[in-house]
Order: structure tokens, then sequence, then C-alpha cells
């Protein structure tokens, strides 16, 4: 199923494509004649749109699992590397906002300049 939606789904944009551009085209190309003639293939673009619309819906079923696999693999290494990071912060500490000192988390008080550590 997933190849018949990778198939059709960027068919259907590009005919939808197509028939959009045409459409908008016939309505652009009639404000030269002041409104004397109707758009002649302006039922290309409401045919083109929905088209377009399906295609795209048919393009992201058809390539969900390869795109989230893909981000999968590019991500991995940077996730584990912000982890290792993360971990090693030292996430025990509390930082004095007056001075920035460094200090254990179970202290009220700044082991610098005394101030009430929040």
């Amino acid at each position: 199923m997933k190849i018949y939606l990778r198939f059709f789904g960027p068919l259907f944009v590009f005919i939808g494509g197509i028939f959009a551009l045409i459409g908008f085209a016939s309505f652009l190309e009639s404000f030269g004649n002041l409104g004397k003639e109707f758009p002649e293939y302006i039922w290309c673009a409401f045919l083109g749109i929905p088209l377009i619309s399906i295609g795209t819906k048919m393009c992201k079923f058809g390539y969900l699992k390869p795109l989230a696999n893909y981000l999968i693999n590019e991500t991995e290494d940077a996730l584990s590397q912000a982890s290792r990071i993360t971990k090693g912060a030292g996430f025990n500490n509390s930082i004095c906002t007056s001075c920035g000192q460094t200090n254990t988390r179970s202290s009220n008080f700044c082991r610098k300049c005394g101030s009430k550590l929040t």
C-alpha cells in the first residue's frame, strides 16, 4: 500500500499543481479583459487544489515511517551527547544568584557571600 501512496502522492501533487497553475493563469488573464469575459479555465484551479491536498496527504502517509526513522538516526547522537552533558552538569549543586558561587544542593546559604539560596 505504501508503494502506491509513494507513487501516486507526488503524481497527484504534480498534476494538481499543473491544473492549479492553468486555472490561476486563466483567472489572472481575465483581468485584462476588464470583466468582459469569464475565465475559461478557472475550473482547473478548483480541480487542482484538491488534487494537491490529496497528494500531500498521500505523501505524508507514504513517507511517514522513513522520515521518522531518518530523523531518529540523525538526532540520536545529538540527543545522547546532550544527555551526557546534562548528567555531568552538576544538577546536584545550587548556584548563588548574588555571586555565582557553586554550592551543594543542601546548602541554605552561599559559602562565599552568605546570601540565602533559593
